[in-house]
């Protein structure tokens, strides 16, 4: 466990944050888009996931069967080769990298200790980060398992998962800042001192609301 020392401590979301594009979503459907049976079979999960609400369960669940089946049959150095050209094509694109997020990040890190907390899969975040010139940063995220019965999403990194991984490595959570764009971090933003709500849906804005917390709305061009 890494102890704060009283340094400010600030928390940045991947998806929506330090990248427009969703990280694990933008790999999934390019994967789904080279299987045309999969990619029937996904679109239920895709609509039913997008009516989910974007805290709570139901949505961590269809995203674990949407990886499941986009990632089937693929072992983890073909896995690794799919993260790494997503990544890099990401990082490449000029409008996905907000030139705010980086001017945000920077300034937090020169501050005290900036951790990235995100739901996209570890090897994935970590490459496009350092795409995007941020290295060597504290990074919380999701891990992938590859065995003969496929490939599953075993730590999924999201909902009260972020607040147990945060608390684990000393983070104390209420005098920390939050950078998210979505409510799926609802649960993280109730224990934190201040959030910062990136470009956020309506609906997110509109959950964020209701909550007796402190939230800064950032428009991020």
């Amino acid at each position: 466990m890494i102890p704060t020392m009283d340094r400010p401590v600030t928390l940045f979301d991947l998806d929506g944050v330090l990248s427009r594009q969703d990280t694990m979503a933008t790999l999934v459907t390019q994967r789904l888009r080279r299987h045309p049976v999969r990619l029937v079979a996904a679109v239920p999960l895709v609509l039913l996931a997008r009516m989910a609400p974007p805290h709570g369960r139901l949505k961590p669940a269809i995203n674990r069967k949407l990886v499941a089946l986009a990632l089937y049959g693929v072992t983890e150095s073909e896995y690794r080769g799919l993260a790494d050209a997503t990544a890099q094509r990401l990082a490449a694109r000029p409008t996905n990298v907000p030139a705010q997020a980086l001017s945000e990040f920077k300034a937090a890190r020169r501050l005290g200790r900036v951790i990235v907390t995100t739901g996209t899969e570890r090897h994935l975040a970590a490459t496009y980060l350092h795409a995007i010139g941020i290295r060597s940063v504290e990074l919380q995220a999701s891990a992938l398992t590859f065995s003969g019965k496929g490939v599953r999403l075993t730590q999924h990194n999201v909902g009260s998962a972020k607040t147990t991984a945060l608390r684990a490595a000393g983070v104390e959570l209420p005098a920390a800042t939050l950078y998210t764009d979505s409510a799926s971090d609802l649960q993280l933003a109730q224990r934190v001192g201040r959030v910062v709500l990136v470009n956020p849906s309506s609906r997110s804005r509109r959950i964020m609301a209701r909550q007796p917390i402190a939230v800064a709305i950032s428009r991020w061009p």
